[in-house]
């Protein structure tokens, strides 16, 4: 199939000495080549745009009333050539809602809006954190 065509290759070598073994260095170890392709699962965050540091997106909300409720999306595409599944974690707070599912699974080439909802309950500055992570690989993203 053509999703999987585009994979990286990897390569390493293996070598293994036996301790104590007989010293002559062309039978005293075993070497070999080791080579496989492979592709990570990745995403792309479309949206927000706005970065607090290399490693937390923020949604800004626009000023809104006391209860009244405002909706930003975070827009995510999977730009690659396997199925990527995402993970959020989020924490109950009492003037943000995640809207939709907390775990997904894109197929390749594909895009997906997940909404929060803001309905602050008092005035000030508010912050509510979310832990996102593409499954079978390892970057974590807080927004």
């Amino acid at each position: 199939s053509d999703v999987y065509k585009r994979q990286a290759q990897y390569s390493a070598i293996f070598e293994a000495i036996v301790e104590n073994g007989e010293q002559n260095l062309k039978t005293g170890k075993l070497v070999f080549d080791l080579r496989g392709e492979g592709a990570l699962p990745t995403l792309k965050l479309e949206k927000p745009k706005d970065w607090a540091d290399e490693r937390t997106p923020v949604l800004k909300f626009p000023p809104v009333r006391i209860g009244k409720t405002q909706t930003l999306p975070i827009v995510l595409k999977n730009d690659g050539h396997v199925p990527a599944t995402i993970n959020f974690e989020v924490q109950p707070h009492e003037s943000f809602k995640f809207l939709g599912l907390t775990n997904y699974t894109f197929v390749p080439k594909s895009y997906q809006s997940f909404n929060i909802e803001f309905r602050p309950k008092t005035t000030g500055k508010l912050e509510w954190f979310v832990l996102m992570n593409t499954v079978h690989n390892l970057s974590l993203i807080h927004i």
